[in-house]
């Protein structure tokens, strides 16, 4: 699917038909993934904007928390979180194209998604994030109910690893799926189902999660 240059439409800033393609087929899917997702402009201006927080020593480590404590054991890389009105004229952009994505959601999947949680990450040579769910069905009233990764580096070759390993559980798909984080590349996944892990980079490796979030009863489900 090629973009749709006439700036009147949002086809130009991002796939939005493959967008509502991938949502309607995700009940059924364990994940989604979209190549160039948005435009390389964009994909190298937030790549850059990563880079400046990283230069400015803005950037957060990102390990799991215990007891007020960072685990670095199971995540290690540095991550910023992003909003509406952050100064990052790029992350900003890709703040309100992933607002659009969330109407989306809510229409195509009849979900009550409140708001979104938007972070920007770099991992170093050598870091990883080890096996895990994004939410945990039930367990809290804050939920996240969907998940999206853009992948943000210039070039990807199969020497610098750091694949996002995916663990499907479901009939037809192989027990594991490696997939290469190649620049512009959206994957999508219900937050609550599909287990995955970042496996650990030999380059730095450059990405944006955005988490779509319900403040619903949490006896809510979907699929």
């Amino acid at each position: 699917m090629s973009l749709n240059k006439s700036p009147e439409n949002n086809e130009y800033r991002w796939k939005v038909s493959a967008f509502i393609e991938a949502v309607r087929k995700i009940p059924e899917e364990p994940y989604a993934v979209i190549d160039n997702f948005i435009l390389p402009e964009t994909v190298s201006g937030l790549r850059e904007e990563i880079e400046h927080l990283r230069n400015q020593n803005e950037l957060i480590p990102a390990g799991i928390s215990k007891n007020g404590e960072k685990i670095t054991e199971i995540r290690n890389d540095s991550i910023a979180w992003i909003t509406r009105d952050s100064t990052l004229p790029y992350a900003r952009e890709w703040f309100g194209i992933t607002e659009e994505m969330r109407a989306i959601l809510r229409e195509e999947l009849f979900l009550s998604l409140h708001e979104t949680e938007l972070m920007l990450a770099w991992y170093a040579p050598g870091q990883f994030y080890k096996k895990h769910l994004d939410t945990f069905r039930g367990s809290e009233k804050t939920r996240r109910l969907v998940t999206t990764v853009l992948y943000l580096n210039d070039t990807y070759t199969h020497e610098n690893e750091g694949c996002l390993r995916v663990f499907p559980e479901k009939s037809g798909y192989p027990e594991i799926v490696d997939l290469e984080p190649m620049p512009g590349r959206l994957v999508l996944f219900l937050s609550e189902h599909l287990w995955h892990e970042v496996l650990p980079t030999r380059a730095d490796r450059y990405s944006s999660a955005a988490w779509f979030v319900s403040h619903a009863n949490p006896a809510f489900t979907l699929g």
